[in-house]
C-alpha cells in the first residue's frame, strides 16, 4: 500500500507532540501517526499531510509496581524490550503477556493503538486486557489522562471532563463477532464501554496515545509444551471445545496455543515426525 506525506517529524516529548497536534488541527492538515509500522491494516499509511513519528518518544524510562502487578511504559521503544526490562526489574517473577509475532519490531505505542495479539488464547491474548492507563492527546493537542474505570460511557455516550472543559463522544453500538476481531471502533450494543478499551485498537483515529500503564502477570516457574497431533480438521476444533468447557470458557489459562491446519504442513520441516495423517 503506497503513501505519501508532505512532512516527517519526530517530537521527544508530550510538549512536542501536543504542539505538533494542535498545529494540524488547527490549520486542518491530515496527521498520520507511524509507530512501529508492523500493521497490516495501513493505519500508519499516509495520504498527504505530516507523519508523526514515535521513534524517540523513549522517555521516562521504564518504572516498574511490583506490588500492583504493573508497569510504565513510553510508547516509542519495542515491545520485545519492555518485555525484557519487566523480567529484569522483577527478577523473572512478572511478565507482560501479550506477545505478538511482531513484538522485536511494534512499538508499545503501536501495540495499543493496534491492539495487538499473540499466542496467549481468549481475550488475555490481546493487549486490551493489559491496559490499565493512559495519556491521551486528542485531535486538538489536549492531554487527557485516563484510567480504566474513571470513563464509563452512559446511553451511548462518554462525558470527557479535562481542564474545566467537558466535551460529549458517542460510541459506536453495532454488533461485534464472536471470533478474533481486529476490525473497527470498538463497541457495545448497550452503549456501555470504558473509554479506555475505546481508545485501545482505534489505530489513530481518535487521537494519540502517548503514555501507558499496562498490568502484568505472575511468571510462571516451569512450563509444560505439548505437541498434539490429531486425525482431522473436526477433531482439532472437538479438542478445542474440550479445552474450554474443561477450563470453564476461559482458555486465557493456557499460556499459549497455535494451530497447525494440513497446509501449514507444506512449510514445516520434518513433518512427516509430526504428523501420521494427511487431512
Amino acid at each position: 500500500m503506497e503513501g505519501f506525506a508532505d512532512l516527517l517529524v519526530r517530537p521527544k516529548s508530550n510538549i512536542e507532540c501536543s504542539i505538533i497536534l494542535k498545529t494540524c488541527y488547527i490549520c486542518n492538515i491530515l496527521l498520520t501517526v507511524s509507530a512501529g509500522k508492523t500493521n497490516l491494516t495501513g493505519s500508519a499509511t499516509p495520504i498527504g499531510g505530516v507523519i508523526l513519528s514515535t521513534s524517540l518518544l523513549t522517555k521516562p524510562d521504564i518504572e516498574l509496581d511490583l506490588k500492583n502487578k504493573k508497569a510504565s511504559s513510553p510508547v516509542g521503544i519495542p515491545l520485545e524490550n519492555f518485555r525484557n526490562k519487566v523480567l529484569e526489574l522483577s527478577n523473572n517473577k512478572l511478565y507482560y503477556p501479550a506477545d505478538p509475532t511482531s513484538r522485536n519490531d511494534a512499538f508499545v505505542g503501536g501495540t495499543l493503538s493496534t491492539n495487538a495479539s499473540g499466542f496467549v488464547p481468549g481475550q488475555k491474548g490481546s493487549t486490551r486486557y493489559w491496559v490499565k492507563e493512559i495519556e491521551f492527546l486528542l485531535p486538538n493537542g489536549d492531554l487527557v489522562e485516563i484510567k480504566r474505570g474513571q470513563y464509563i460511557s452512559d446511553k451511548g455516550f462518554f462525558t470527557l471532563e479535562y481542564n474545566s472543559n467537558s466535551i460529549q463522544l458517542p460510541i459506536p453500538t453495532y454488533n461485534r463477532p464472536k471470533i478474533k476481531n481486529a476490525s473497527g471502533l470498538y463497541s457495545d450494543k448497550n452503549g456501555t464501554i470504558d473509554l479506555v478499551d475505546l481508545i485501545i485498537g482505534s489505530e489513530g483515529i481518535l487521537g494519540m496515545i502517548s503514555s501507558c500503564q499496562l498490568g502484568l502477570a505472575i511468571n510462571p516457574k516451569s512450563k509444560l509444551e505439548l505437541f498434539i497431533s490429531l486425525n482431522s480438521e473436526s477433531e482439532a476444533i472437538d479438542f478445542h471445545d474440550f479445552l474450554n468447557n474443561h477450563l470453564n470458557q476461559d482458555l486465557s489459562q493456557i499460556t499459549a496455543m497455535e494451530y497447525f491446519g494440513y497446509n501449514s504442513q507444506n512449510y514445516m520441516n520434518h513433518k512427516e515426525f509430526l504428523f501420521s495423517n494427511e487431512n
